[in-house]
């Protein structure tokens, strides 16, 4: 027996344009258009001759219409209402699926901690993969990018899924339009697309990294990935997204594309992560945000060390200041009045504060591009400021 959808709340969600596009998409044909009421689509194959009729315009009886629309996709598709109203809620969407395979989620359920940890940790992923479809790099700083930050606001999460606890991850992407003059593999994906690809093959990239690490020892299978998209932040968010490792089978990621923008590439078959994998992907992920800048980095300290050649506009310092919760050098170039600023700190025992982009050179570090130098005197209650 088949089940026929009578939600009118899930009937009302529907939107007329996403099925307009997932109409086209299937092979329906449009015959005519009744702007802000109706159009009139019409399709054939094996199974017969259809035609639907889509209301345009939110009328009293809309829900009605959109289970006229599911009866006779069901016939034509020879699929479920249900199956069909889900990939038309997805129809303008690429849709990621994260399963975590814990030993004990056989009934579909999951301890509240480990549910609220796998969610966190895969909205830092899809961040990670955002901001990488931008700019790969190796860490990305906590101010993040602006575009990244605000498709992270578009993201949706649907509903979670029985068997291994599934969280869905609904990326929405503007359905394809045909132009002639420009053949379609010459333009430009969407920018919602490329972080979902970007994700997908960093973290294939990072299941073959992570064995050849482990063969050899070695980082530079994860640095030689991450212009595809692998990121200590991406590392972090998949072992984070294990929580007790125990009881942790592995992850598994798969990935289907919006029936309105069909994907150009080879489609990404789904990637386990097993579970011997995950310390590989820690130390790589601890790595790469060690040899990557630290920018915006705000560094206060001592100038211990002067040095400038005669007659030079540069000269260099060495400042003794906190980095990582412990005590480092921090060298930096400055110029001009800057290294005139530095001195009179020297001389007076005077602490300063300086930001920059923080990298590492051997045991000590190299403060980059430094600005808003300047000197911190004590307050009255003998605290810097």
């Amino acid at each position: 027996m088949k089940a026929s959808v009578r939600d009118s709340q899930a009937l009302e969600a529907l939107r007329p344009l996403e099925i307009v596009s997932y109409l086209r998409s299937t092979g329906w044909v449009q015959q005519s258009i009744h702007p802000e009421r109706y159009s009139v689509w019409t399709h054939a194959n094996g199974n017969g001759s259809y035609e639907v009729v889509v209301p345009l315009t939110r009328f009293r009886d809309f829900a009605l219409r959109m289970s006229e629309v599911l009866t006779t996709l069901e016939s034509a598709e020879q699929r479920s209402q249900l199956q069909i109203l889900s990939d038309l809620s997805f129809s303008n969407a690429d849709v990621v699926r994260i399963s975590s395979d814990l030993r004990d989620t056989h009934d579909g359920t999951i301890p509240l901690e480990e549910a609220v940890t796998l969610v966190q940790k895969t909205k830092e992923a899809v961040l990670a993969a955002a901001c990488s479809a931008i700019e790969p790099r190796a860490y990305f700083a906590p101010r993040k990018f602006g575009q990244a930050l605000d498709y992270i606001k578009r993201v949706k999460m649907g509903q979670t899924e029985r068997g291994s606890y599934t969280v869905t991850v609904v990326s929405k992407v503007s359905p394809v339009l045909q132009q002639p003059e420009l053949p379609i593999e010459e333009l430009e994906e969407p920018y919602e697309r490329r972080v979902i690809r970007t994700l997908g093959i960093a973290i294939s990239y990072m299941k073959i990294a992570a064995e050849n690490a482990a063969a050899t020892g070695s980082l530079d299978s994860f640095k030689q990935g991450v212009g595809s998209g692998i990121s200590a932040n991406l590392c972090d968010a998949l072992v984070g997204m294990t929580g007790d490792r125990e009881s942790v089978r592995g992850l598994e990621f798969s990935f289907s594309w919006s029936r309105t923008r069909p994907p150009r590439q080879d489609v990404l078959h789904p990637i386990f992560i097993s579970p011997d994998a995950l310390p590989v992907i820690e130390e790589a992920g601890r790595l790469l945000r060690e040899i990557s800048p630290k920018e915006e980095f705000e560094l206060l300290g001592m100038v211990i060390k002067l040095a400038r050649y005669p007659d030079s506009n540069v000269g260099n310092i060495t400042v003794l200041g906190v980095v990582e919760e412990r005590v480092h050098l921090v060298k930096i170039e400055l110029h001009g009045a800057e290294y005139d600023l530095a001195v009179k700190a020297h001389d007076s025992r005077t602490p300063i504060f300086v930001m920059g982009d923080l990298v590492r050179e051997g045991r000590s570090f190299l403060l980059r591009q430094p600005r808003s130098l300047r000197l911190v005197q004590p307050d009255q209650d003998g605290l810097l400021s």
